[in-house]
């Protein structure tokens, strides 16, 4: 493999230093989100990764999902019969609460379905589908379109039935550069 071109490095290094200063006095991107539900968190806490990481080894074919609320409840989903998740939660984190809802489906079925869509959306950007959230409270993969009529949603819930629950969403302008004036060069 070649050297770099020591002006190639510079030119990187120089992006680094302005990107890095960026960085340091732009807002976090947490400070700006806003949980569209503020009783329930989706970020990873050691008790959801010991579980998660349980019940996926021990019965993927069970497992429809888990999330935490702020009050500290890891709820988990499961399909049929819940006493081997319910050991295996167990001895993966004793001291959580956790509580069991039944399950339609499995998580590894729902993240295939995303993927699946997420593929179609990038593409075909122009198509109506907008956005694809996994969603373990409702087992379900949130599907947002552009018309709800149309023949792309129609043919989505023909696919997938109540696996996807879709809802009208705008779509947005995809980013052509990060650099405005250098685009009428």
């Amino acid at each position: 493999m070649a050297e770099p071109n020591p002006k190639d490095r510079a030119a990187h290094e120089a992006a680094m230093q302005i990107f890095n200063s960026f960085l340091a006095t732009s807002t976090p991107p947490d400070a700006a989100y806003v949980d569209p539900d503020p009783s329930t968190t989706y970020d990873p806490h050691p008790e959801v990764a010991c579980i998660e990481e349980a019940l996926q080894d021990l019965a993927p074919a069970q497992f429809g999902g888990i999330y935490r609320t702020k009050d500290g409840v890891v709820h988990v989903g499961i399909v049929g019969d819940t006493s081997a998740p319910r050991r295996a939660a167990t001895a993966a984190a004793p001291n959580a609460k956790v509580e069991f809802f039944p399950a339609n489906h499995i998580w590894g079925y729902l993240q295939a379905i995303a993927d699946q869509l997420t593929k179609a959306m990038a593409g075909d950007p122009t198509a109506g589908l907008v956005s694809v959230r996994l969603d373990p409270e409702t087992n379900r993969v949130d599907v947002g379109v552009s018309d709800p009529a149309s023949p792309v949603a129609r043919s989505i819930m023909g696919q997938y039935g109540d696996a996807v629950s879709l809802a009208p969403d705008q779509s947005i302008e995809p980013l052509t550069s990060a650099y405005s004036d250098r685009n009428s060069r």
